[in-house]
């Protein structure tokens, strides 16, 4: 499946799963390399500064400074997301009714996640 970057992607709850270990074990699965932890360094850096509550951009995930703490997420329609606290190497893998979770809603519920695991 070949989507434009910005929408479209559908995946499963497994695969969210995967990715979020994938990241939180610096590219490694069962003691081999699948992206390289140079990669995902690079794909978390601030590429794109913004004002938005969520935070800037890097090549793919946003990024924000939580009680001066890392994190990085996967943003998607109706409050979908990987939220991903590296530091304690904890992902949080949010579904929600895109119909009728907006965007802040999704937003508040991170935030008060972040709350948690970051204090």
């Amino acid at each position: 499946m070949v989507t434009v970057g910005s929408t479209g992607l559908k995946i499963s709850f497994e695969s969210l799963i995967k990715i979020s270990k994938l990241l939180n074990n610096n590219g490694f699965v069962n003691n081999n390399e699948i992206i390289s932890n140079d990669w995902i360094k690079t794909s978390v850096e601030n590429r794109i500064s913004t004002n938005l509550s969520y935070g800037d951009y890097g090549y793919g995930w946003w990024l924000k400074s939580y009680r001066g703490n890392e994190i990085y997420r996967a943003l998607g329609t109706g409050g979908q997301q990987i939220l991903i606290y590296p530091m304690e190497k904890i992902s949080v893998i949010i579904t929600a009714d895109t119909k009728t979770f907006s965007h802040l809603e999704s937003e508040d519920l991170s935030n008060k996640i972040l709350d948690i695991i970051t204090s």
